[in-house]
């Protein structure tokens, strides 16, 4: 299943703590390009288009050679998402309740229904989220794209020892569960529900700097924090089911109050992961 590993990251792009209709972007700082340290080599992971302040198109790249893995193409009403396309036939669809989502559904290239997620809200907040995820043995065939793997956050989406497990059953349907909690604009802490297993992540530190990301469409590829939070959050702590903790903190470079590069140090028992992220913005 083509892009299911990194996809289940979850990328969603919810308007959620103001007025405003959700499946609306119109930052005032718009990505240009994304770039990633990978192999101690900065390579670049994706590329934006727009329309005036519309957000067109997103080029996603092979790390390891350069070669475009395909591109998404968005659709809307007035300034509002309904669709998603992207060149390989791939696409995902948006349905509202009013000014807030009601389900994101995304299909493979023959539209067989892989994922749906039904959102539950508390006043103009997201509660939480209800993802039934599809599999087939057909799906075992379809390609990876690691393009994302250096990009995303790890804790945020199934892993792909997850996603095996999936695929062998050989077909049928996987329910996983997020509750959100906020504090003001930010999220504090999302608690992940998958099969009897719980995993918190808590958000404990943000700075006052603009998430470039805030209320981003692509629903798919993006991490919660990165379009849940109004500003960049600084420092986190994540504990699996089995009480195991990793401490995570950021360091950002900015340009006025965008951010322009992003370390992300992750601390498990002693063992640090570190990987860097560029932005790039239209002039």
């Amino acid at each position: 299943m083509k892009k299911l590993l990194f996809l289940i990251t979850i990328a969603f792009a919810f308007s959620l703590f103001s007025c405003q209709k959700e499946g609306v972007y119109t930052p005032s700082e718009k990505i240009k390009r994304i770039s990633v340290l990978y192999n101690s080599k900065k390579v670049l992971s994706q590329e934006w288009s727009w329309n005036n302040k519309i957000l067109n198109k997103i080029e996603y790249f092979y790390l390891n050679t350069g070669g475009l893995a395909y591109s998404s193409t968005f659709k809307y009403d007035g300034n509002r998402i309904t669709d998603i396309q992207d060149s390989d036939g791939y696409f995902t669809k948006f349905s509202y309740n009013g000014n807030l989502y009601d389900k994101v559904d995304y299909y493979n290239s023959k539209s067989e229904l892989r994922i749906s997620l039904k959102f539950s809200y508390s006043g103009k907040k997201v509660s939480s989220i209800e993802g039934q995820f599809y599999s087939s043995k057909k799906s075992s065939s379809e390609k990876f794209n690691e393009s994302y793997l250096a990009t995303l956050i790890p804790e945020l989406r199934l892993s792909e020892e997850q996603m095996m497990q999936l695929q062998a059953k050989g077909g049928g349907v996987s329910i996983i569960k997020w509750n959100f909690e906020f504090n003001g604009d930010n999220l504090s802490k999302l608690e992940i529900q998958d099969d009897g297993k719980i995993v918190t992540n808590s958000f404990e530190e943000y700075d006052k700097n603009i998430n470039p990301y805030y209320h981003h469409v692509e629903v798919i590829n993006t991490p919660f924090i990165l379009f849940l939070s109004k500003n960049n959050v600084v420092r986190q702590t994540n504990r699996d089911d089995k009480g195991n903790s990793t401490l995570v903190d950021y360091a950002y470079i900015y340009s006025g109050k965008t951010p322009t590069e992003v370390q992300r140090k992750a601390n498990t028992n002693g063992s640090v992961t570190i990987s860097t992220t560029y932005y790039e913005y239209v002039k």
